[in-house]
């Protein structure tokens, strides 16, 4: 079982307040260990006028994000002063998979066979996100931008689906960008 918890040097110093707070409150949202304990910090900013930090966690099951499992703090003065739970309870017992069946490649081939775009090339991986498994890819004759592909857990009533969330800016459409997800 893989149990991490990412963050910048600056979230590092509310860790202790961040584990303490949802140690504590865990039982309240039906949240396991595993949950409280797997999750990304993906932003924080604080606000000089009241002192506020405001951090944002994103769930994670084995290093891959839940989709839109964002769950807000605000720490004053090295105590959570409010919380809005966003993640969601036996997170790594309803993801249906970690292994993907598709390759991030594969998957953007299948994104633009599903839109009816065709590839000139094939897409070359530019980088990858460290803390993340998100890839950007040259634009293959498809895009405007470069091309992303996350592996992401959807939620679904009953269980969270591995899927890749496939990023393309058709050439030609104007402020348009497609994002779907393949499985």
């Amino acid at each position: 079982m893989l149990i991490c918890a990412a963050m910048s040097s600056n979230a590092q110093r509310f860790q202790s307040a961040i584990s303490t707070y949802l140690n504590a409150e865990k039982a309240q949202w039906q949240l396991s260990d595993t949950d409280i304990s797997n999750y990304m910090v993906t932003d924080q900013y604080d606000n000089r006028e009241t002192g506020i930090t405001y951090i944002y966690l994103n769930q994670q099951v084995a290093g891959i994000r839940v989709f839109n499992a964002v769950s807000t703090m605000a720490i004053q003065q090295g105590n959570v002063v409010h919380y809005a739970n966003g993640f969601f309870p036996d997170a790594a017992k309803k993801a249906n998979a970690v292994t993907p069946k598709l390759t991030a490649e594969q998957a953007i081939e299948a994104a633009a066979k599903h839109l009816g775009l065709e590839m000139a090339e094939t897409p070359k991986l530019v980088t990858k996100e460290q803390d993340r498994l998100s890839y950007t890819f040259t634009r293959a004759g498809l895009s405007r931008e470069d091309l992303k592909a996350e592996l992401v857990l959807i939620p679904e009533p009953e269980a969270l689906r591995l899927a890749w969330n496939v990023n393309i800016a058709p050439p030609g459409e104007s402020d348009c960008g497609i994002s779907g997800l393949m499985r």
